[in-house]
């Protein structure tokens, strides 16, 4: 085997290894900020991006001391268990939803996030709310076309039917 060969298909190796891991680390230029999103009741869109039943999804960014995966986002998202966020005033939907992240990937711009547990979601406008609370996180990714979520192994959609 020629000598050139070895060194060259460790660079190969690392390369490779290297652009598997980065598809779960948030990218940007600026690592140390992640953004989990909160609601404005009846804020019209006013604040962010206007969601149905008058409110509002607003970007909440968080810091942290190193690089942000998909699934520290949801866990972080859904360590909150208070309705209304102290430090921004903001409602979180998610308040008597029970999830834990069971895994998050990214592969070919799909984010497939798998929670477990219990969702709670009262009527159409909840319904709502939690789609685009579970949904938007997902997108701050590089190259994400789409978020999926899945809730006991169900699509979020056939989930808030339930």
């Amino acid at each position: 085997m020629k000598k050139w060969l070895i060194p060259v298909f460790a660079l190969v190796l690392v390369a490779i290894i290297a652009l598997l891991t980065q598809q779960f680390v948030l990218k940007g230029t600026d690592k140390e900020h992640y953004s989990i999103y909160l609601l404005a009741l009846d804020d019209d869109g006013r604040r962010g991006k206007k969601l149905s039943c008058g409110d509002s999804l607003v970007k909440v960014e968080r810091q942290t001391v190193s690089d942000i995966r998909l699934s520290d986002v949801y866990q972080d998202l859904l360590g909150l268990k208070d309705q209304q966020d102290e430090a921004t005033g903001l409602t979180n939907a998610l308040h008597q939803s029970s999830l834990v992240v069971d895994s998050a990937t990214i592969q070919d711009g799909v984010a497939r996030v798998y929670l477990s547990g219990t969702l709670a979601a009262a009527d159409e406008c909840d319904q709502t709310r939690v789609r685009a609370q579970l949904e938007e996180p997902g997108r701050q990714f590089g190259g994400i076309r789409s978020v999926e979520v899945y809730i006991n192994n169900t699509p979020l959609s056939e989930a808030l039917k339930q």
